[in-house]
């Protein structure tokens, strides 16, 4: 359940070349009528690669196996009253599913996403809440810069469904998260697009997740239908002008 709710709101691209220090800022964060272009590659046969300064990372073999697009808006051309304080809505392919930003010249954050999407052939509208926000980026982002960055989600929405024999009215998540940051690499990073100069953040995130479910029938109270405790490690390319 905790993977269809969270949305697949974070992918990133790079494009440039040098491995010259390069620094990150809110210039570098696409604006708002910007649309990015994402390719996937559902099997990679590329390798992260090593840390430090003077690092060549070979990406040229990745295949665009699926394709989908992000496009930054102003959060004010799609309003959500769950997300008042956000000046930018990234939406995410052609239907229904947004993540909420905050953007300005300190920091990146995720206050919240949306999205209305079928669960187990039923379909269900959801506002996933993000509590103290979730630091994407900060800025001015340099070669060994480091941040933490513990949060937490919640989400709770009508269901109308039945599950193994129960129906369900509705379901809750919540989810404790502790982020850590660093910028390990410094270097060039070659992609189908080119050869161009990049930093690469290690994020490494524990989170503990717990799914209630709303029983309507005989039971007619919450009960815990999922815990889930996992530790989670993403390498992200980031070079100037890119967008995300």
């Amino acid at each position: 359940m905790k993977k269809s709710v969270l949305l697949v709101i974070k992918c990133f691209m790079v494009v440039g070349f040098s491995k010259a220090q390069i620094t990150i800022t809110s210039a570098d964060l696409a604006s708002p009528s910007t649309i990015i272009k994402l390719a996937n590659d559902t099997l990679p046969s590329v390798a992260v690669g090593g840390s430090g300064t003077n690092q060549t990372w070979n990406m040229a073999a990745l295949l665009q196996n699926t394709y989908d697009t992000l496009a930054f808006l102003s959060a004010g051309w799609v309003p959500n009253a769950n997300f008042p304080t956000a000046n930018v809505a990234v939406h995410q392919g052609s239907g229904d599913a947004y993540g909420y930003m905050i953007s300005n010249s300190d920091s990146a954050v995720f206050v919240g996403n949306h999205a209305t999407q079928s669960y187990l052939g039923t379909s269900a509208t959801v506002n996933q809440l993000i509590s103290t926000d979730e630091k994407i980026a900060k800025f001015p982002m340099n070669y060994l810069d480091s941040f933490t960055n513990n949060y937490t989600t919640y989400a709770k929405f009508y269901y109308g469904g039945t599950v193994l024999g129960y129906q369900v009215d509705s379901v809750r998540d919540f989810a404790t998260i502790k982020k850590s940051v660093v910028v390990d690499g410094l270097g060039s990073i070659t992609t189908p697009l080119g050869t161009f100069p990049a930093i690469r953040t290690k994020e490494t995130k524990i989170t503990h997740d717990s799914v209630d479910a709303y029983i309507v029938v005989i039971i007619g109270a919450w009960i815990n239908a999922q815990v889930t405790n996992d530790t989670t490690r993403n390498y992200i390319w980031w070079a100037n002008g890119v967008g995300y």
